[in-house]
């Protein structure tokens, strides 16, 4: 196995993590073996062209990105490839991150009138930041007993750990987009990780 081998290997597994998806996932999408992508992935074996083109398309990136070291950085989010998730109450999410390194995770929520979303809903666990940003509407903040109201271009940043909460405090509906950093590794046993 040479050097340049284990590096795309590893490579790939930045990438297969960035996107948050498991072996699992990755090998549903592929057909390719769980086990033969752990272990291309830690460097135990070697991938053809025809797998390493089925991996990349698997993770939405180009081909040139599984052989930099980097793992690239083009990618490219379908808005209807986003499925929206229920959120707290009355409230939704959906992902907006594609593969990466995974040192962030972003998602858009939609608060519906009278809806609300807060520590309960999404608590990493992990040490993390969160920023908030309002597109559009009006949020009232409960953030670890501190009454705020935030309206559009408005955001907060603010440690995953302290208690908080967001209502919508507009007649209609109101759009957030929440960056959370470093964003959790997800799990390779079972489903994504939320």
């Amino acid at each position: 196995m040479t050097t340049d081998s284990a590096e795309l290997g590893a490579t790939l597994r930045r990438l297969r993590r960035g996107a948050r998806l498991t072996l699992r996932d990755l090998s549903g999408r592929t057909g390719l073996s769980e086990s033969f992508i752990s272990q291309f992935e830690r460097g135990h074996t070697q991938a053809s062209i025809s797998s390493l083109a089925l991996l990349a398309e698997a993770l939405e990136v180009r081909l040139d990105d599984v052989f930099s070291p980097s793992g690239g950085y083009r990618t490219i989010t379908r808005g209807a490839t986003r499925p929206a998730v229920p959120f707290g109450h009355r409230a939704t999410r959906s992902s907006t991150t594609s593969a990466g390194f995974g040192s962030f995770e972003v998602f858009h929520v939609v608060l519906e009138p009278e809806g609300a979303a807060g520590s309960g809903d999404y608590a990493p666990a992990h040490e993390a930041d969160v920023h908030v940003l309002v597109e559009e509407g009006r949020v009232s903040l409960d953030l670890g007993g501190e009454a705020i109201e935030l309206g559009p271009g408005d955001a907060v940043t603010f440690d995953a750990a302290t208690p908080h909460r967001f209502a919508n405090a507009a007649a209609g509906i109101t759009t957030t987009l929440w960056v959370i950093s470093p964003a959790g590794p997800p799990s390779d046993e079972g489903s994504r990780s939320t």
